[in-house]
């Protein structure tokens, strides 16, 4: 998968419009019309770290406080159909 943008300037908006969650916190993907493919990744200084979703489209934010989680998901229905989504939260 590749994402293409503006590292500096995504970063700027992700940070200022995160919002705060519990440590361990579970996050459900959910679309109103189910894509074909999902993929979520970890952002952690530039690098992605794929993330695992559990059968009902889930999974846990680390157990780890005060900590900035940025994320980056990806959803395809079919060739001409997908769309990117990035967005950050922090770990309280």
């Amino acid at each position: 998968m590749s994402f293409c943008f503006d590292h500096k300037l995504l970063n700027q908006q992700i940070k200022s419009q995160s919002i705060s969650l519990a440590p361990g916190s579970q996050i459900k993907v959910d679309f109103p019309m189910k894509p074909a493919k999902i993929e979520v990744y970890m952002v952690k200084n530039g690098e992605y770290f794929p993330v695992e979703l559990n059968q009902s489209g889930q999974y846990s934010l680390p157990e780890k406080s005060d900590d900035d989680v940025q994320h980056a998901l990806s959803a395809t229905w079919n060739k001409d159909n997908n769309s990117q989504y990035y967005f950050g939260m922090h770990i309280r």
